[in-house]
């Protein structure tokens, strides 16, 4: 509600300031004073996703279960053998997806096998979303997710500089009974 609330007023204080800089170009002013209001209402929700204070590695994703996420880890482990690691990570405040959630695949790529198993999954998350974040996959939730709920979520084989590793959950290792940073 909040985001909302600031969205709508920086969108108003914009169109009004463009409107006296601009006052030949209506479609501009509008267009830029709603892209100034999207991205406040965007700025805002990461920003109030994200606790000030975390000192329980719990609360990272308080709407989730984490043994829940970890069962479904490790079935892909077991599907691909050259899959080092899953990760849950809460993504970047300057991340350009809209997500709540990003999931990111580690594979073993030092072999030609752990190559093709990586391009296997790469093709498959490509094409085929649906599969990895299967139908029984809102059992991760805490509650009842909404229908839409496969949106919140980014499936990556590509860890970008900006993932924080204080802000994730290691879902799956292989090899390691202590799945914890």
């Amino acid at each position: 509600m909040l985001s909302m609330f600031a969205a709508a007023v920086t969108t108003l204080l914009v169109f009004m300031l463009g409107h006296i800089l601009l006052p030949d170009e209506p479609i501009i002013v509008i267009g830029v004073a709603l892209v100034f209001g999207l991205i406040t209402r965007t700025i805002i929700d990461k920003t109030w996703r994200r606790r000030q204070k975390r000192t329980d590695s719990s609360d990272i994703f308080p709407y989730l279960k984490r043994n829940a996420l970890e069962k479904w880890g490790t079935k892909w482990g077991q599907e691909y053998e050259y899959l080092n690691k899953v990760v849950l990570f809460d993504p970047p405040l300057k991340y350009p997806l809209d997500v709540a959630y990003i999931l990111y695949f580690d594979f073993d790529t030092s072999t030609p096998e752990g190559e093709k198993s990586e391009e296997k999954f790469n093709e498959i998350n490509a094409f085929q979303n649906n599969i990895i974040l299967d139908s029984g996959f809102q059992k991760v939730y805490r509650n009842e997710p909404n229908s839409g709920f496969r949106y919140e979520w980014f499936v990556s084989i590509v860890r970008y500089s900006g993932f924080n590793d204080k802000y994730s959950w290691v879902i799956y290792q292989r090899g390691k009974q202590d799945q914890s940073f």
